[in-house]
């Protein structure tokens, strides 16, 4: 799924955030590298960001990838503190300005402890060319997620912690949107197969399907979303 572009640029610049609630079915394509939310050049993302899962042995869990001109910057929580069939809040803080900068990784509202995989030198290089992609990486079709995501959420500032578990607690009902630019709710149209407009209804950066990121995500309705089994089907394809 496709978002509009330009109201997303470089959101890292002076602090930002992403967060959504997710479902894994597996940690996805591209050797268990499915992206949540990628709007980079390549599978590498020398230029952009790429948030992904990384599975595997010695894996499992959440990984953070931005292009700077020194070169690839990475970073990811503990190994196995990313499980399979489970409902998570992700919430992801950062702020590009500077290459001493580190992100912040939430997991159901809790501050993850990170690993610096790739340290970063240089100055962050522009996403900007690039559209946002929900569910695989934006240059490919080799990396998609298989799951669910849903209120799926964007800000033009770094949230606090408070906030992010506020979000976290809320099952996707939390109404504040201060300093929200974006905000994704679920699909709009019809499921199973098909695909409809994912409806930002906060910046009209609208999410469109595409070929390369086929989006799958069922409404839930007002169940309490940890309460219950999820859809089947989510961001990516099941295979």
């Amino acid at each position: 799924m496709d978002c509009g572009q330009a109201a997303l640029d470089n959101i890292w610049a002076g602090g930002g955030t992403l967060c959504f609630f997710t479902y894994l079915q597996s940690y996805g394509g591209g050797t268990s590298f499915g992206r949540f939310i990628d709007k980079a050049n390549n599978t590498s993302a020398t230029s952009g960001f790429a948030f992904q899962c990384h599975g595997g042995a010695g894996n499992n869990r959440l990984r953070f990838e931005v292009g700077f001109s020194g070169g690839e910057a990475a970073w990811r929580p503990a190994v196995d503190s990313l499980s399979l069939f489970t409902t998570y809040h992700i919430a992801l803080t950062y702020n590009s300005d500077s290459a001493a900068n580190d992100p912040l990784i939430y997991m159901d509202g809790v501050l993850a402890p990170i690993v610096v995989e790739a340290s970063p030198s240089g100055t962050y290089n522009s996403d900007a060319a690039y559209n946002m992609r929900f569910g695989n990486a934006a240059s490919t079709t080799a990396r998609p997620l298989f799951g669910a995501m849903y209120d799926i959420r964007a800000y033009s500032t770094i949230l606090p912690a408070q906030r992010i578990a506020d979000i976290s607690d809320s099952d996707g009902r939390d109404s504040n949107m201060e300093n929200c630019i974006s905000m994704w709710p679920t699909q709009d149209g019809p499921v199973g197969n098909q695909v409809g407009t994912m409806h930002d209804i906060v910046g009209g950066n609208h999410g469109t399907p595409t070929a390369n990121a086929p989006l799958l995500i069922t409404q839930w309705g007002g169940m309490n979303r940890r309460a219950v089994a999820p859809p089947r089907l989510g961001v990516g394809s099941d295979g």
